[in-house]
């Protein structure tokens, strides 16, 4: 078997130095599609009249953020100093998504995207309803959010893209030319902004052709995650033990993965912790962020971190992905 070629390998060498925070309470910026989330909490007590389906009673209705802004969400529990960007449209769901902490957003003609979810007996039930309007932010937009997030000189950026408009590659760019270590928790059409992630992060069918960075983490599901440094590879089981509601797993592990990043731990560590903190959200309801203190005491039951990744045996895991879509660009 041929040597690996440095020109293919999706993982940076001359990698950006880890912004470790002066205190607790890193400064992380956000910056993707902003959501609103609407659960309606219903009674079911009779099936139609009109036809073979449930009557659902609405007992309650919660709207919170979404999207990009339940990374922010999720940031704010543990600790850390958020700032939102994004755009949202000039609507009640606007309004809702514009309140809050500290976000930047940009008010655009259209309609805030909202995904609403249906609750019945505290379970989550289908279908799900979605409106939105994808349409790519302007270039003017874009660089007045990659303006103001540089001004703001936080140690971190997260991409939270939904595929809703606010991710171009303008925008990608930008961020990229700013020198901050950006993690990208992305979709299959993520633009390339033409520089290397501190981290890349999503499921094999969400990493885009581009696919580089200089930690590449494959999210499995309920079968957990594999991650590669171009040094050491590793796979980490989900730590889930009582699955109430995925949703948000995702959002909660980018979260605790730059929050751990900014406080100096290597991506060993900050990828389990970021795991146990994405397993516990899990078993929560409603995407409910958890905090450090459950993070780390579910983590003082658990093997030490050493044991989860093998350091310095990442050829055969690169050899046999070289010819997959998403490392190989095809």
């Amino acid at each position: 078997m041929s040597n690996t070629s440095l020109e293919w390998w999706p993982y940076v060498t001359n990698r950006l130095t880890c912004q470790t925070a002066q205190n607790q309470h890193p400064r992380i910026a956000v910056v993707g599609d902003i959501m609103v989330d609407v659960d309606l909490h219903c009674s079911c007590e009779r099936i139609s009249q009109e036809g073979p389906w449930p009557v659902l009673g609405i007992k309650r209705t919660q709207r919170r953020l979404g999207g990009a802004g339940n990374v922010a969400l999720m940031l704010d529990a543990l600790g850390a100093q958020v700032e939102l960007y994004g755009a949202v449209g000039r609507d009640g769901c606007g309004e809702v998504a514009a309140a809050g902490f500290g976000h930047r957003v940009v008010m655009v003609h259209g309609r805030t995207t909202s995904k609403t979810r249906l609750w019945v007996q505290g379970r989550m039930t289908g279908p799900r309803l979605d409106e939105d309007l994808r349409e790519p932010i302007s270039p003017s937009d874009a660089a007045l959010l990659a303006r103001l997030i540089a001004e703001s000189a936080p140690d971190a950026i997260i991409v939270a893209d939904h595929g809703k408009g606010v991710v171009t590659r303008d925008l990608m760019r930008q961020l990229g030319r700013s020198r901050i270590p950006v993690y990208v928790d992305p979709i299959k059409t993520t633009p390339d902004g033409d520089f290397v992630p501190a981290a890349i992060a999503g499921g094999s069918h969400e990493l885009p052709p581009w696919c580089r960075a200089e930690c590449v983490i494959t999210k499995r599901g309920a079968d957990g995650l594999h991650w590669c440094d171009g040094e050491r590879e590793g796979t980490l089981l989900s730590t889930c033990q009582n699955l109430v509601d995925p949703l948000g797993a995702g959002d909660q592990f980018i979260a605790g993965l730059a929050y751990q990043r900014c406080h100096g731990r290597d991506w060993p560590h900050a990828i389990e912790w970021a795991n146990t903190a994405a397993g516990l959200q899990c078993e929560l309801a409603g995407c409910q962020p958890v905090s450090v203190a459950e993070v780390e005491q579910r983590l003082e039951t658990k093997l030490t971190v050493s044991e989860g990744y093998v350091e310095g045996q990442t050829q055969s895991f690169l050899e046999n992905h070289r010819v997959s879509p998403h490392w190989s660009g095809s």
